[in-house]
């Protein structure tokens, strides 16, 4: 973490994205390993990760997370590293349409 810490404050990186390299560096071994943890840590993971309050820093720690398991030997095609959908599978499923009760405001 020291590491992470000083690098940052050498290169001047925004807190947030800091904060972000922090978060990853901390918990992405439970990333790659949340199938063998306890729902209990599982629940206190995700709570440490602040993923209820910040879903969209929480959805950059699962795309920092792919990227070092892709970047594995052996896992770089691998679907079962994809922790995500990408754009398109979110779109596919209906998730980026827009919502029909929305005011729009040109």
């Amino acid at each position: 973490m020291a590491l992470v810490q000083d690098l940052c404050a050498r290169l001047r990186i925004p807190n947030e994205f800091r904060d972000l390299a922090l978060i990853v560096a901390r918990f992405h071994g439970h990333c790659h390993r949340i199938a063998e943890l306890r729902p209990a840590t599982v629940l206190q993971t995700l709570e440490r990760l602040d993923a209820f309050r910040r879903p969209d820093r929480f959805e950059q720690f699962l795309l920092a997370c792919e990227a070092d398991a892709r970047g594995r030997a052996g896992l770089e095609d691998r679907e079962e590293v994809r922790l995500q959908p990408s754009p398109v599978d979110r779109a596919q499923a209906g998730h980026d349409r827009a919502d029909p009760n929305a005011t729009h405001v040109p």
